[in-house]
Formats: C-alpha cells, structure tokens, sequence
C-alpha cells in the first residue's frame, strides 16, 4: 500500500528562503548567491540594452548620457557588477567541473550517517580557489577603475 502523498507547500520565503539558517554550509550560501548573481546580470542586461540604444541617437545624446553617469557612485556600482560577473563565472566554472565529476571524485556507497560528497575536500579547495582569483579580479578591477575610468570620461 503507497503512503499518502504529503502536501507541498511551495517556497512561502521566497528568496530569503534561500539564505536559511538551518541550511547553514558553505555551499548553500555560494549557491544561493549565484542565483542573485544571476538575476543581477539579467537586470543589468536590460539597463545595458537602453545604454547602447542612446547610441543610436547620435553623438549628442550619446554624450549627454556618458555625462549623466560621470559619477563616483555609478564607477563603485560598475565595479560590484564586475565582482557580480567574477563571482558568477568562476562560481558557474566550478559547478561545470563538479557536474563532470572532477572535483567530486568517485561516487560511493552511502553509508549512515550520510555526508554529501559535494562538501569534501576537493569542492571546498575549488570553493577557496575561486576566492582567490576572484579577490585578484576585483582588485585588477579596483586598480582600473581608480586609474584609468576617471580620466577617460568626456569632459563637459
């Protein structure tokens, strides 16, 4: 005889749901934080779109635009999109080499109490590794945005 199917109940949290203390590992908060990433980027997709699109105004509006977003906000708020992007592509390369098993290794009978294998040794050298050559990518980012950006922007 089966067993009752239980109700579901969908996921009330929302997107705070994804931060949730009693899923409290490393992994969960890497995974949820790509998913933010990713939305970010779809956002920025469309903000990207417009900007480009002023462009076919001529160089008038084209300018007028540059002028607007002359701005040291804007400059600090390119440079989280660069750490969005850096965390998201190397995040998203780290997950590409655990799904061809090369950071998971050999799957292996479960034995109780179950430990998954995604938070081994290697996944956790991956997860430190993207740490560092993200942290290099943002301060290479850092060092562009302080040098050069300012002194590239049209001058009104």
């Amino acid at each position: 005889m089966s067993q009752p199917r239980q109700k579901s109940y969908g996921n009330p949290k929302g997107i705070i749901g994804w931060f949730d203390s009693r899923h409290l590992n490393l992994e969960r908060y890497f995974y949820s934080i790509h998913r933010l990433c990713g939305i970010t980027l779809v956002g920025y997709l469309f903000i990207h779109v417009y900007d480009t699109a002023t462009r076919l105004g001529g160089p008038a509006p084209w300018n007028a635009f540059l002028l607007t977003i002359e701005n040291p906000l804007i400059y600090a708020g390119e440079w989280l999109l660069v750490a969005v992007v850096a965390f998201h592509g190397l995040n998203g390369i780290r997950l590409i080499l655990a799904e061809v098993g090369l950071s998971i290794g050999e799957p292996q009978r479960p034995i109780y109490p179950y430990r998954p294998k995604s938070l081994g040794k290697r996944q956790r050298y991956f997860i430190l590794l993207l740490m560092i050559v993200g942290g290099i990518l943002l301060v290479g980012a850092a060092l562009e945005y302080l040098v050069y950006v300012p002194s590239a922007m049209p001058k009104g």
